[in-house]
This record gives C-alpha cells, structure tokens and sequence, in this order.
C-alpha cells in the first residue's frame, strides 16, 4: 500500500478583496483546478474559500502526474492573480498542508502573505 498523505489546500482572496475577487477565483478554480480521483472541493462564498482536499495520496512521489498537476496548479493560481503591475502585490492567496501517517509529518506551504486559514488539528481515536 506504501506511505499516504492528506492533503488540503485553500485559495482565497485577500480579505479586502473578497467581493471584487472572490467570483473569479471560484471559477478559476472550476475550469483550472486539475481533476483526480479522491478530490473533494468545497466552495464558501460566506468566508470567501474555496478548500481542495485529498485523502490518502502518495504524495511523497513527486514524479506522480497527479503530485505535478497540483503543484503546477499552485504556480498557475498566483501567476493568475499576483504580481500584477502597477505594485505587484499579493492580491489572492493559497495554502498548503500535508498531514502524513507519521505523528510528526506535517507539512505547511502558502503564498506570501497568506492568512493561515488553515489549521493542524491531530487527536486520538479509539479503533
């Protein structure tokens, strides 16, 4: 079976920004995100999130086309919606948490000045 993950990632749009950018990322997110078994994607357009999440991926196997299409998606989201001229900033954001099987095994990633919209809850439960 080998070593498995969860996943999950949030794009958002910078919290001034929500009305004007939040209908744009939603569709982004529906046209571009890529499709792979496993995935649930969730939209909230009361807190302005869109959440993608990935259950039991190998995700320590970066030459998986599904591990590249997703950290390409990454890249085509902030050139998507960043660095814009005339003062290049960070107008939407992601987020990236890798919980792996080991208690120990987590992994966090965002864009520049993201919001930390997400969270690590770990917690005990009897089989």
């Amino acid at each position: 079976m080998g070593y498995r993950s969860d996943v999950t990632i949030a794009l958002y749009p910078r919290s001034d920004l929500r009305e004007e950018l939040w209908p744009a990322i939603n569709l982004w997110v529906q046209e571009n995100w890529p499709d792979a078994s496993e995935t649930a994607i969730t939209y909230d357009d009361t807190s302005y999130i869109a959440v993608i999440r990935y259950h039991g991926w190998k995700w320590y196997r970066p030459h998986y086309s599904d591990v590249q299409a997703v950290h390409t998606a990454l890249e085509l989201f902030g050139a998507t919606f960043n660095g814009l001229p005339p003062n290049d900033e960070e107008r939407a954001h992601w987020e990236f948490v890798r919980i792996g099987e080991d208690d120990t095994d987590i992994e966090r990633e965002g864009s520049d000045e993201h919001d930390y919209r997400l969270c690590v809850e770990r917690k005990v439960v009897v089989g």
